[in-house]
């Protein structure tokens, strides 16, 4: 057990003595101190010395480097870099300290001293060199601007200190991004000193101007471009917090907007005002087909309003339905036979279901129509508005609205994600703004484009005849979904055929046949409907689980009720499966 323990003990040792030797490999370099010297020259030059004391950590550091931009400067020259060590001399290895400068990239000149390695000691180097045309001349006064603490570093500098020296008796003087306490030594020397560490990536910039006319300078070919960009930022600072404002609340706004102008669009057209409410009624209010019915109350094309025009077919002797043999593992599948030939004096609607179910054939599978039903949708789905309009149900075909609803939505994603490009490659101009703050606007688009994706379905007017109508077929479909709870004498035998086609139309097919069950319509049995010899049933789920356990806890329920209604959800479920590519949600986007 000691033994184990003593071998645990060295491992962990030689863990942490390896952290540590990788931790003591690393190399860092902590900004002690950036003091800078300028003196400014009667000739308009002026001489900057910058006093970096840097202390290395780590092993075999060999050279240090300056970047000085020249972009409000016309020459900078004269570069000397000394140390405690000596000075260091210019040209590419002369000696063991030497430096380079180099003038030719990127607006730049970069200064770059090496000296032989050094490790975990502090350093400090002095920078000097002359920069020509870097004065700011107005009527008013003449200024210096600079940088004197560079931003690109990795960490902060602890302390600062800048002197400006002028041959003329200093007026104005400020400094930048860093709080700074000022002193005026004399009138020629003006000190400035960080009150706190510089953070990386920030400057320590100072400005003193002094009369114009003491120095014989003119003003710089870059200072127009300068007092350009000077103003312009300016003018930001004062607009950018208004426009940015602007951008949140106009975003808001135009959510606020869409969601009114969708509001006011259900509420004129898109509701059915003025329609009578009706409790129930216990027939159907007329002699519209049950596909046609469905979609009145729905208001867009469903695969079921399909389903209930081939049972009405049915109904009235057209086409018989077939449950075939249960076979093993295999889902259960039907049979439809075309009874006599395909009857062409049919609406165009129900002509086209039956040309979808049956094909040219007289027989056909279920898995035969699944195959075929999602070519045909559309042609169905535009058959069955035409219908509707043309009985003066719909002013227009339900699916022509969400079409021109949906093309609004997607015309604003569109311009969401036209911004999106253009902010992402900052070809739209930000003049300043965050990105996240540009994006304000490109949510609102897309949010509300969703609303009007979301909210086309109920946008679809109904013409007064159509909203009438609409009500009273609503009062028969609470009678067939609600027949339990209604006093009101269950229908006749003779009508379920009749009546479970709008039932599946309306999709309250469940709640109706679990009602005719409780009323011991045992004798039911539709003469277009063949359960399986073999005794095979349904398949599952849905409404079939329901027929299914249904038949087994109930003596007056016959299994040819729990067959059929097995086959009907099948058939439903099959339909919407192979419409679930084309079709969003069973419905109809008018696509």
């Amino acid at each position: 057990m000691l033994h184990r323990i003593s071998t645990i003990l060295i491992i962990v040792i030689l863990l942490a003595g390896l952290g540590n030797a990788a931790w003591a490999q690393e190399k860092q370099v902590d900004w002690d101190r950036v003091d800078v010297a300028i003196q400014v020259h009667d000739d308009g030059t002026f001489t900057v010395e910058e006093i970096i004391q840097v202390t290395f950590w780590g092993e075999d550091f060999t050279y240090g480097y300056r970047d000085i931009p020249a972009e409000y400067v016309d020459f900078i020259d004269e570069f000397q870099v000394w140390d405690e060590t000596g000075t260091y001399e210019e040209g590419i290895e002369s000696g063991d300290r030497w430096f380079l400068v180099d003038d030719t990239v990127g607006g730049l000149y970069t200064v770059t001293w090496h000296f032989p390695p050094i490790s975990n000691t502090i350093r400090t180097f002095h920078l000097r060199y002359r920069v020509h045309g870097g004065l700011r001349v107005y009527p008013g006064g003449d200024q210096l601007w600079w940088k004197a603490v560079f931003p690109d570093r990795d960490g902060p500098v602890a302390s600062s200190t800048v002197t400006v020296t002028t041959p003329a008796a200093i007026q104005v003087y400020d400094a930048y991004f860093v709080p700074a306490e000022m002193t005026l030594l004399d009138e020629h020397t003006v000190q400035f000193r960080a009150t706190e560490p510089v953070p990386p990536g920030v400057s320590f910039e100072v400005r003193v101007q002094w009369p114009h006319g003491v120095i014989p300078a003119t003003p710089a070919p870059w200072q127009a471009a300068a007092d350009a960009a000077a103003a312009e930022a300016e003018r930001r600072a004062r607009w950018n917090p208004i426009i940015a404002l602007g951008l949140i609340f106009g975003s808001i706004g135009f959510f606020l907007l869409g969601v009114l102008s969708l509001f006011l669009l259900w509420y004129l057209r898109g509701r059915d005002p003025g329609a009578a409410p009706i409790a129930y009624l216990p027939e159907p209010p007329s002699d519209l087909p049950p596909a046609l019915a469905g979609q009145l109350v729905d208001g867009v094309a469903k695969p079921r309003h399909v389903l209930a025009t081939i049972l009405d077919l049915a109904n009235r002797g057209i086409l018989d339905i077939e449950e075939m043999p249960k076979r093993q593992h295999v889902p259960q599948n039907y049979r439809f036979h075309l009874r006599g030939d395909f009857p062409q004096q049919l609406p165009r609607f129900e002509r086209l279901a039956l040309r979808t179910f049956m094909g040219r054939s007289q027989t056909r599978t279920l898995r035969d129509v699944e195959k075929s039903f999602p070519k045909h949708w559309k042609r169905m789905m535009e058959a069955q508005e035409e219908a509707l309009v043309e009985r003066g149900l719909f002013p227009h075909p339900p699916s022509q609205t969400i079409r021109r609803i949906n093309w609004i939505g997607a015309l604003m994603w569109a311009v969401a994600a036209i911004f999106f490009v253009l902010v992402l490659f900052d070809v739209l101009p930000r003049r300043g703004l965050s990105q996240s703050l540009v994006f304000w606007p490109m949510g609102a688009l897309m949010l509300t484009g969703i609303l009007f994706f979301a909210t086309a379905r109920f946008m679809i007017p109904r013409t007064p005849k159509g909203r009438e109508e609409a009500a009273r077929w609503r009062a028969f479909r609470r009678y067939l979904a609600e027949l339990k709870d209604l006093d009101e004498t269950p229908p006749a035998v003779e009508r379920l055929d009749r009546f479970l086609a709008y039932a599946v139309a309306f999709g309250v097919e469940k709640s109706f046949l679990e009602e005719v069950e409780k009323t011991g319509a045992a004798t039911w049995h539709p003469t277009w409907y063949h359960p399986s010899t073999s005794g095979g049933q349904g398949s599952s789920g849905g409404l079939g689980s329901v027929a299914q356990s249904a038949a087994s806890g109930s003596s007056h329920m016959g299994s040819s009720l729990a067959s059929m209604s097995a086959g009907l959800v099948t058939m439903l479920a099959t339909a919407s499966s192979s419409l679930s590519s084309t079709v969003s949600g069973g419905g109809s986007g008018g696509g």
